[in-house]
């Protein structure tokens, strides 16, 4: 009889044990804690959220008060780009790690008249955080749509 063919199949099967108590002991000895780093990703986006929500609600208040002390003035939109753009400055510094302060301060951002409402444009906008090793960012644009009394509505585009 032919035995060569069972010598094959022999070691087809030694190398699949083989294998498979390989695959047994990498499994048995992985030590990795994925909640841990399920958490770490999770405080990540938390926080990035948070900036942004922190942002929006900021800046609506930052064109409520240029509103405020504009509503009065002969040229209300120059008016409002000054005084926005001065809100703006002093806010920049607050040591969030995002771009929108330093638009609004350097007038990186358009504003047009429709007839009865204006809408503030500004684009490029990032929001960016880093936990220990994760890093996420958050890039957007937003307009603002408001008249003379205050703001209508904020939308992130």
């Amino acid at each position: 009889m032919n035995r060569r063919g069972h010598i094959g199949t022999m070691l087809m099967v030694f190398g699949a044990l083989i294998l498979v108590i390989n695959a047994l002991l990498v499994m048995q000895s992985f030590k990795f804690d994925i909640s841990k780093t399920r958490a770490d990703f999770r405080l990540t986006a938390d926080k990035l959220e948070g900036i942004h929500e922190y942002l929006i609600k900021n800046v609506k208040n930052l064109t409520e008060e240029a509103i405020f002390i504009s509503k009065d003035s002969a040229d209300f939109e120059n008016s409002f780009n000054n005084s926005l753009k001065v809100l703006a400055e002093k806010e920049r510094m607050n040591g969030l790690d995002a771009n929108l302060y330093a638009k609004l301060a350097l007038g990186q951002y358009s504003l047009n008249f429709d007839g009865v409402n204006y809408a503030l444009v500004v684009d490029g906008i990032f929001e960016q955080v880093i936990v220990e090793k994760n890093e996420a960012k958050y890039n957007h644009n937003l307009k603002i749509l408001f008249n003379k009394t205050a703001v209508i509505s904020i939308e992130v585009l």
